[in-house]
C-alpha cells in the first residue's frame, strides 16, 4: 500500500511523516532511523537553522493525519504496540480513558505524575512535561493542551484503586519525583501480581488518608463543612510534603500556619479554623501531641456587631414593602440565612405568633447541628406575615420564594443594593448582623441566656454569651455616674 507524506509543521517543508509511521528528510531522501525511549516509544531528531529537537513518531504521525490534539487528551496506540505508529493505530483519548486501556490490556497498574499549579482557572492538576529521553522537564506542564512553565507547586502521583482516583504528593524536586512514580508503579504491579511487597514502613500514605477521610465526611456531614475539610486538607497537602501521616511532625504543623498566613494570605481566624480541621483529621488518624498550647495559632476574638436604631431606620425606608419584610424577619427572629431559605408557611403558627425551624427532607436540608426549635414571633411581624401570605403563590411552601419556587439566594446582594439606595457604607451590611442585634437585644431586655440559647439554636452557653455585650441605655449610664460622683 502506498504511504501517504505529510510536511512535519514548522520545519519548513524539510521534514515530512508518512501515516505509516516513517519521517524522511526532503532534502536528501533519506528515512530517518528512529530511537527507542526507555519507556518504549520510538523517537527522531530533526534540525533546522543549527538548532536540533527531539519528537516521538507518534507525536508527529497524529499531529500530521489526526489533526490537532484536544485539550485534556493524550495519544494512545490501539494496540498497545509503542513501535507501531501507523496512523490507524493512534487516537487521542482522555487522560482517564488511557489509563483503563493500560490497565484492561496489560493487568498493570500505570502511575502518572502531574503538578499542581494556579491556572486562570484556579489549582490544577496538570501532566508534566517529558523529553525525548523519557526525563521530566522541571517546571513544564500541559495546561490547555500547551506546554506552561510554573516554578510553584508541588509534584503528585495519581493511580486508581478500585475505580477511585488517588493521588499522593511527593515534593517540589522533579527528578525525585520521576523516581517516586517508577517505585509507586512497579510496587502497585507487584502487588496486582500477588508478590509479597516489603513495605517501606507501614505509615499510612497521607493523600490516601486525606481521600478516605473526605469520604466518610461526606457520608456524615453537611456539603458546607466537607468544603471546609476540603479545603484546609487541599492546602496542607500542598504546604507539607510528607509520605505518611506518622511522618507529620511538629515543624510541618508550624509551616502549615505560616503557609496559609504568608502565601494564601488568609485571616488569622480563617488560619486557626483550617488548623484546627487539620488537627481533627490528624486525631482521626491517631496522630496526636504534636504541638503544645502555644503552638496554634491565634486570633482576637472580635465583638459581635450590631445595627443601631438609627441604622434601621434609614435602611428601612429605602427598601419597598418585600424588602422591609425580609430583614424584619431576620431581625425579630435571629434565624440563620439557610433557616431564613428553608423557612416553609407550615413552620410559621400565625394564631399563635412562633415560627419553627424545621428538618425539610423534600430540599434535602436539615438545621445546623441537626437540631429544630422554636422562636416566637412580635406580633407586628406576624401582622406583616398574615398580608404576606393573602397575596403569596399557594402552590409554593416557601415562606420567600423565587418564582420558580426555590429558595431564595440573593438576600445578601439586595440588603447591600438597599443600604446603597440608604446611602449608607454597603460594606458595614450583612445577614448575620441582624441575628446578632436579635441576640444582643433580648438579653438587653431582660430574657435568661438560656432561652435566648434556645432561640439561636446554639449547642453550648458560650455561644449564645458572645452577644451579651454591656447595655448601652441611659439607666445604665446613670448607674456609671453615680459610682464616679
Amino acid at each position: 500500500m502506498t504511504q501517504q507524506w505529510r510536511d512535519v509543521g514548522e520545519y519548513g517543508g524539510i521534514y515530512q511523516v508518512s501515516d505509516q509511521g516513517q519521517v524522511r528528510n526532503t532534502h536528501t531522501s533519506k528515512i530517518l532511523q528512529p530511537i527507542k525511549m526507555k519507556n518504549g516509544r520510538l523517537y527522531v531528531t530533526l534540525s533546522v537553522d543549527g538548532f536540533s529537537r527531539k519528537h516521538t513518531i507518534h507525536s508527529l504521525v497524529a499531529s500530521a493525519f489526526l489533526g490537532s490534539r484536544p485539550p485534556d487528551h493524550e495519544t494512545t496506540h490501539k494496540d498497545g504496540d509503542f513501535t507501531n505508529n501507523a496512523a490507524t493505530n493512534l487516537e487521542y483519548v482522555t487522560h482517564q480513558e488511557n489509563q483503563q486501556r493500560y490497565v484492561a490490556r496489560s493487568g498493570r497498574y500505570s502511575v502518572h505524575l502531574t503538578k499542581r499549579v494556579q491556572t486562570p482557572d484556579g489549582l490544577r492538576y496538570c501532566p508534566v512535561v517529558m523529553s525525548a529521553n523519557g526525563r521530566i522537564k522541571s517546571d513544564l506542564v500541559i495546561v490547555n493542551g500547551k506546554e506552561e512553565r510554573h516554578s510553584e507547586g508541588a509534584y503528585y502521583l495519581e493511580w486508581r484503586e478500585d475505580g477511585k482516583r488517588v493521588r499522593l504528593s511527593v515534593g517540589k524536586e522533579a527528578q525525585n519525583a520521576a523516581a517516586r512514580r517508577v517505585r509507586k508503579e512497579a510496587e502497585l504491579n507487584a502487588v496486582n501480581n500477588g508478590v509479597a511487597v516489603v513495605p517501606e514502613s507501614d505509615r499510612r500514605l497521607l493523600g490516601a488518608a486525606v481521600t478516605e477521610y473526605l469520604e466518610d465526611v461526606k457520608l456524615s456531614k453537611k456539603p458546607k463543612t466537607l468544603a471546609a475539610y476540603s479545603t484546609a486538607l487541599e492546602y496542607f497537602t500542598e504546604s507539607c510534603h510528607k509520605l505518611g501521616v506518622e511522618d507529620i511532625d511538629r515543624k510541618d504543623l508550624l509551616k502549615f500556619t505560616a503557609f496559609l498566613r504568608e502565601e494564601k494570605e488568609q485571616s488569622p481566624r480563617s488560619v486557626y479554623n483550617k488548623f484546627e480541621n487539620v488537627m481533627t483529621f490528624l486525631k482521626a488518624h491517631g496522630v496526636r501531641g504534636l504541638v503544645g498550647k502555644n503552638d496554634w495559632p491565634r486570633y482576637t476574638e472580635e465583638e459581635p456587631e450590631i445595627y443601631e436604631p438609627d441604622e434601621l431606620d434609614l435602611l428601612f425606608k429605602a427598601c419597598n414593602g418585600e424588602e422591609r419584610l425580609w430583614y424584619e424577619f431576620f431581625l425579630m427572629t435571629g434565624m440563620r440565612e439557610q433557616e431564613v431559605m428553608h423557612c416553609y408557611w407550615s413552620d410559621i403558627n400565625l394564631s399563635v405568633g412562633t415560627v419553627r425551624v424545621s428538618h425539610k427532607p423534600d430540599r434535602n436540608w436539615t438545621p445546623k447541628a441537626y437540631k429544630e426549635r422554636e422562636i416566637p414571633a412580635p406580633k407586628k411581624l406576624v401582622k406583616a406575615l398574615k398580608a404576606w401570605k393573602a397575596k403569596s403563590n399557594k402552590t409554593c411552601n416557601l415562606v420567600f420564594p423565587t418564582s420558580g419556587c426555590n429558595p431564595k439566594l440573593d438576600f445578601l446582594d439586595c440588603l447591600k443594593a438597599c443600604a446603597e439606595r440608604a446611602e449608607l457604607d454597603k460594606e458595614n451590611f450583612w445577614l448575620h448582623k441582624f441575628r446578632a442585634t436579635f441576640a444582643t437585644r433580648c438579653l438587653w431586655a431582660g430574657v435568661d441566656l438560656r432561652t435566648v440559647q434556645q432561640w439561636l439554636g446554639h449547642s453550648d452557653m458560650e455561644s449564645t454569651m458572645r452577644y451579651l455585650k454591656p447595655s448601652r441605655n441611659q439607666a445604665v449610664r446613670e448607674k456609671v455616674n453615680q459610682i464616679f460622683r
